[in-house]
């Protein structure tokens, strides 16, 4: 079997299944690895010219650097042997061209070893049509003039070549790479981002750079890095923006135990209310399979919660597009769980993040959600009713390197409590501990009314407490200046705390601590 430039070299520059003999696992995928570290180091080579023509399906400037770590991911799982290499190639995706080309590289795993019968350049063309196929497959809303356009452009061209020459999978490469090159050009004009940017799409090169190290890998020419300025071009007049909306967010994370079928349902249910689904799947050895799920949309929620209803979530990643409007990933505020939007303005001032509102998901999701958004260190504070949400959505975001230490507070007087101790600086485990001892220190009761506040901190007081905390909503207010008068009188050596909050209803909540 011979390489149209490199002799008989096929069998030992590229293995990657792609003999005229049967293969073995092994040396296919020492071949395939190698294939993929050559792309890696290309595109990681070419990651800052991708990003900066990144403008579809969001200008994000991370297309390189998503497409890098995807393959960075599947080439460090490749040290573990090909089962399940399949599997990690969802698993490693990262963004939405990442995840199509994560699906791609999963086919072409589950497509070896070549049997005896076929021919290399046969199953070379075989591969990216089926690769083509899958990657659109996984795309709720395939968009013409993107890495699915040049993909395609590719497969088609690669099947000819293998007729012509079905032996050499070298020219069937080549047929495929220049067609993709070709068809990354028309994308300028296939999409208008593209056209009023001046630029190619962002996918369809890391892609082509992907084609031009297996090029190389056959025998055939170097691939070289780009730099910008050879795949940026005159930018014409954009239309005017438009008016800022709600932030946009894009939200991926791996979902297990789901078969082809649902997942299928998923991918429907998730186009009504975002843009930019995938859903990349892996084959398992049961009936489910691994999927990785992308969106974007304003409401990360409404993400999450279809995935949560139908298998079991992990690795949640949830980040904004373009500008942050969330906290600060690198100031640890903790995450507090609150029953009453009322109660907000106190947590915000006491240097904790509320909970958002509910909305129409659950407080798992919510809750998820939150986390994903948190920086590596979280420290929740939580009701006794919140701690089966926050044990499954903790287990949602596993895999993101995320530490999260939680603080049980039975009220919003203990999570006040165990805020007003926490030391942002201190080491987390450190920090969660001294909270978790203050809202121990504290005994807490509700009362309707001043006289009913007055017994309920008589009884709670003791002989020498130390602080005090009467919190009130809007229709209290009379009676906690009067409840405060008399604790005041009475124990005149303890610290009083009077809060008004913007909870619901007229009683009283009060803390006692000794």
């Amino acid at each position: 079997m011979e390489a149209r430039s490199g002799g008989h070299r096929l069998n030992t520059v590229l293995a990657v299944s792609l003999p005229s003999r049967p293969s073995l696992p092994d040396p296919a995928l020492t071949a395939l690895t190698g294939w993929l570290r050559c792309a890696r180091d290309v595109v990681a080579a070419s990651a800052a010219a991708i990003d900066a023509i990144n403008v579809f399906p969001a200008p994000d400037a991370d297309t390189g650097t998503n497409v890098t770590q995807t393959l960075t991911g599947i080439v460090d799982a490749a040290a573990g042997g090909r089962p399940g290499l399949s599997r990690a190639a969802v698993v490693s995706a990262h963004g939405n061209s990442g995840a199509v080309i994560g699906q791609m590289v999963a086919i072409a795993i589950d497509r070896l070893p070549v049997t005896a019968t076929e021919s290399c350049g046969t199953w070379l063309a075989a591969t990216l049509r089926a690769a083509a196929a899958a990657a659109t497959a996984a795309v709720a809303d395939p968009v013409r003039g993107t890495v699915l356009s040049v993909a395609d452009a590719a497969a088609e061209a690669a099947g000819p070549a293998a007729e012509l020459t079905p032996d050499d999978g070298l020219a069937v490469a080549v047929a495929a790479e220049r067609a993709a090159a070709e068809a990354l050009e028309r994308t300028t004009e296939q999409l208008r981002p593209l056209r009023d940017a001046g630029v190619v799409d962002a996918g369809g090169l890391a892609y082509l750079l992907l084609l031009r190290a297996l090029v190389q890998v056959l025998g055939g020419a170097s691939a070289r890095p780009v730099q910008a300025s050879r795949v940026t071009g005159p930018a014409t007049p954009s239309a005017a923006p438009e008016p800022a909306g709600e932030p946009q967010y894009e939200v991926m994370y791996l979902l297990e135990g789901a078969d082809l079928t649902t997942l299928d349902r998923l991918r429907e249910r998730l186009s009504a209310v975002a843009d930019s689904v995938v859903v990349v799947t892996a084959r398992t050895p049961s009936s489910t399979a691994t999927a990785q799920v992308h969106a974007h949309l304003s409401r990360p929620t409404l993400a999450l919660a279809p995935g949560l209803a139908v298998g079991t979530v992990s690795g949640l990643r949830v980040t904004p597009l373009g500008a942050d409007p969330g906290p600060d990933p690198g100031a640890r505020q903790p995450l507090v769980i609150i029953d009453d939007p009322g109660y907000e303005e106190l947590v915000r001032g006491h240097g904790g993040r509320p909970l958002p509102p509910p909305d129409d998901s659950s407080l798992t999701t919510r809750l998820a959600v939150a986390l994903a958004r948190s920086g590596p260190d979280v420290i929740m504070v939580l009701p006794p009713s919140a701690a089966a949400a926050a044990e499954t959505a903790t287990a949602a975001c596993a895999g993101s390197g995320r530490r999260v230490e939680p603080v049980p507070a039975d009220d919003p007087v203990q999570a006040l409590c165990a805020l007003a101790v926490h030391e942002p600086t201190a080491e987390l485990a450190v920090a969660a501990t001294a909270m978790r001892a203050a809202a121990g220190r504290v005994r807490t009761g509700v009362a309707a009314g001043v006289d009913d506040g007055w017994r309920l901190v008589d009884r709670l007081a003791g002989a020498e407490p130390e602080l005090i905390t009467i919190i009130t909503g809007p229709a209290a207010v009379d009676d906690a200046a009067e409840l405060g008068r008399r604790v005041a009188a009475a124990h005149p050596r303890a610290e009083l705390e009077l809060l008004s909050s913007g909870a619901a209803g007229s009683t009283l909540l009060i803390g006692v601590e000794s």
